[in-house]
């Protein structure tokens, strides 16, 4: 596939068309949610959790599903917008909506004589048409913030690790034989690492598969 047809791809513009219909179909599942979190804010914060859980599901399976669809269906015909494409040269026509006439003028046709309702249904048809020769710009403004944000979750990842093993001293041997304790105590198997930091101000656990408590020194 030439360079310049790789916007215009069929996965490019699934992944735009997937794009710009989550905007409103995360901002119903939004309102859902925040309409479903103010009924039920009394009960369990499991059951609060798993019905946020199930809105980020159906939001993420909406947009999975509104980009199958959209790669499936066939791009839109000039017919399809209410256009009479007359000469073979003609790729992207210009249009232009005569209030006085109410015609619709095409840059190579004869002019077509639309009702009001019809002259909408052009105009809605139009921008139709724009986002879908120009979908791809959502798709690359996406990747970018992708990227951006990627190299942010990154750097902080790598700032998080350094605070586990920088300025960092072993805690005094009764606090290690009272989290022995309370480890036994809890059921945990394994052997928990506790460190006084002079980087924390309040009590703080970092990671998740190998967590870290640490200390100020202010707590000990």
């Amino acid at each position: 596939m030439p360079l310049e047809l790789i916007p215009h791809s069929p996965i490019i513009n699934a992944v735009g068309w997937a794009l710009v219909h989550f905007v409103w179909q995360g901002l119903i599942l939004a309102i859902i949610c925040k309409i479903g979190l103010t009924f039920i804010h009394k009960r369990a914060s499991n059951m609060r959790y798993l019905f946020a859980l199930t809105i980020f599901a159906i939001m993420f399976m909406a947009t999975v599903v509104t980009g199958i669809v959209s790669y499936q269906s066939p791009p839109l015909t000039f017919e399809e917008i209410g256009v009479d494409v007359t000469t073979e040269s003609l790729i992207y026509s210009d249009y232009d909506l005569n209030e006085e006439t109410n015609y619709v003028l095409v840059s190579s046709g004869a002019p077509k004589q639309q009702t009001p309702d019809g002259a909408w249904a052009v105009v809605l048809n139009m921008a139709k048409q724009w986002l879908a020769t120009h979908n791809y710009l959502f798709v690359g403004l996406w990747l970018l913030g992708v990227f951006i944000l990627s190299l942010y979750l990154i750097f902080s990842f790598y700032q998080t690790q350094r605070i586990k093993i920088a300025d960092v001293q072993a805690i005094p041997q009764s606090l290690k034989e009272r989290v022995a304790s309370l480890t036994r105590s809890l059921g945990v198997d394994r052997a928990v690492a506790v460190f006084e930091s002079a980087r924390v101000y309040v009590p703080s656990v970092i990671g998740w598969l190998r967590p870290v408590i640490l200390l100020p020194g202010a707590a000990i």
